[in-house]
């Protein structure tokens, strides 16, 4: 008899189901003989502790989450290309995410790293909160539940598009699968449920994800320095990279005029600031041709 998941479901489907839509699926099982390995890497996203937070290096070295200021409306993106540092192409469909979006993308991954594939997150919304530092000492308010379903309702409505070649075909999925927090009559539940896509598991392969130091992205103000937190977390020693390359990734400023140049030179200079304030970055420095050496702390 088919071992079963928390939920009632057949393991073996949901293995069956993997193999057909999974590429690390299908390596898993032309590269190893036992199928409780097999099942064990399937169902499962990497393992790493508390104190960080995993993310694939394609949205931690790209605009998906962009660092745009919280009072200029968010732009609505039909298959969009988006900038990317590095191998990849992005291509995105859905509300524009920026970084308020991104922490609760990452503790909805963290929770998941220790569930089979396909078992739905489940979670009161209050520890959500809490666990990303929107309330710590004060109870939750209507505009904090309101928030953060709508934030999780953004990222169930996208299409995202990776191609990579590392991962050898396109891959297409939602950042969230499936949200159920309300009843029929539009009452809040005390348990929400989150599914996330089972083709996530293709972009935690090998060494193309990252461990972020949480305390440090929770610690930053949310904008360009949690961005340059994630992106310079994705080498372990950064190279130089120029302040046009950045700029015109992230876009920000829209406009290359020297006064844009200028603008994004001092927010970035602040953000790097804010990155040897927490510990992240020993040292930095920009030279006379626009290139950014840092040093991260041991």
């Amino acid at each position: 008899m088919s071992e079963k998941t928390a939920n009632g479901h057949s393991v073996d489907s949901l293995i069956n189901r993997l193999l057909m839509r999974s590429s690390a699926g299908r390596e898993a099982i032309e590269n190893c003989e036992d199928p409780k390995e097999v099942r064990k890497y399937i169902l499962h996203l990497p393992s790493w502790g508390d104190a960080v937070r995993g993310a694939p290096n394609e949205f931690l070295r790209s605009a998906l989450f962009r660092p745009t200021n919280r009072n200029i409306k968010r732009s609505y993106l039909k298959d969009e290309a988006i900038a990317i540092i590095g191998d990849g192409e992005i291509r995105y469909t859905g509300e524009e995410l920026r970084q308020d979006d991104e922490p609760v993308w990452l503790q909805l991954i963290h929770w998941c790293r220790g569930k089979p594939i396909g078992e739905p997150v489940e979670f009161r919304p209050v520890s959500m909160l809490r666990a990303i530092r929107r309330c710590n000492e004060r109870n939750p308010s209507s505009r904090d539940y309101k928030w953060l379903s709508d934030t999780i309702t953004r990222l169930t409505a996208t299409a995202v598009v990776i191609t990579s070649h590392r991962l050898k075909t396109k891959l297409g999925l939602s950042m969230v699968r499936r949200f159920v927090y309300q009843d029929n009559d539009g009452n809040r539940l005390p348990l929400w449920r989150v599914w996330i896509e089972p083709e996530v598991v293709d972009l935690f392969g090998g060494v193309y994800y990252t461990q972020v130091e949480w305390s440090m992205r929770l610690s930053l103000p949310s904008g360009l320095s949690t961005w340059l937190l994630g992106f310079l977390s994705t080498h372990r020693n950064p190279y130089p990279v120029k302040i046009d390359t950045i700029m015109r990734t992230i876009s920000r400023y829209n406009s290359t005029s020297e006064n844009s140049i200028y603008n994004f030179r001092k927010d970035l200079s602040n953000a790097l600031d804010e990155l040897v304030a927490v510990g992240f970055l020993s040292s930095y420095t920009i030279d006379k041709f626009g290139l950014i050496h840092v040093q991260r702390k041991a």
